[in-house]
């Protein structure tokens, strides 16, 4: 039986292919529906469209990241300040000292 190998990849591969998204769903009259943070941000559209809200989004707008923290960061911020109609909470996300610093 042969052994697979494992893929290797550079640090920079996973610094620059692999991104994070925040993303706001509005409704037609432009209201915030949903925000949320993601790596596949094809993919958490779709799921969120078979949601039983789902047919109440008319657009999406989104912010990409190179960082997860930051992205995470910057999605509980958008929920504290958006109050979004379908955020049941605001995310516990860690804040490293450094990003508080800038």
């Amino acid at each position: 039986m042969m052994k697979k190998a494992f893929r290797q990849q550079s640090i920079e591969y996973f610094t620059t292919k692999h991104r994070h998204y925040v993303y706001v769903f509005h409704n037609a009259a432009g209201a915030d529906l949903y925000v949320g943070c993601t790596c596949d941000l094809n993919g958490r559209v779709k799921t969120h469209l078979k949601n039983w809200w789902g047919n109440q989004i008319a657009r999406v707008s989104y912010t990409e990241f190179k960082d997860r923290t930051e992205a995470r960061v910057f999605e509980a911020y958008l929920i504290g300040k958006l109050d979004p109609e379908h955020n049941n909470i605001v995310p516990n996300v860690k804040v490293p000292l450094s990003l508080v610093a800038k």
